[in-house]
């Protein structure tokens, strides 16, 4: 079983597996099979970096706030990410025009 595990989860950060371990005891009763830990991955693994902060005030046709909203939908918040998606479509529509 052990063999199993560290042929799939081979080449992934360790502290991210670990974290990925942790938070499937905190989340199931159930024993974690490979594929368990490979689908927490994605919220375990370290940041790439940190982001430059964007300009939080507007002017004139800017949208106010705009740069804080980026922030969050890059750090994978989805109500931000759905908000940026939203003002993406408005301006497009608005350059059809």
């Amino acid at each position: 079983m052990a063999g199993i595990f560290a042929d799939d989860l081979d080449g992934e950060n360790p502290d991210a597996v670990d974290r990925a371990f942790a938070l499937h005891r905190r989340e199931s009763a159930r024993f974690p099979t490979p594929a368990h830990i490979l689908a927490l991955l994605p919220r375990c693994r370290p940041s790439v970096g940190t982001h430059p902060a964007l300009p939080m005030e507007g002017t004139g046709r800017k949208t106010p706030g705009l740069g804080r909203l980026m922030s969050r939908a890059l750090r994978g918040e989805a109500e931000a990410k759905e908000a940026v998606e939203k003002l993406i479509r408005h301006t497009c529509v608005g350059v059809r025009q």
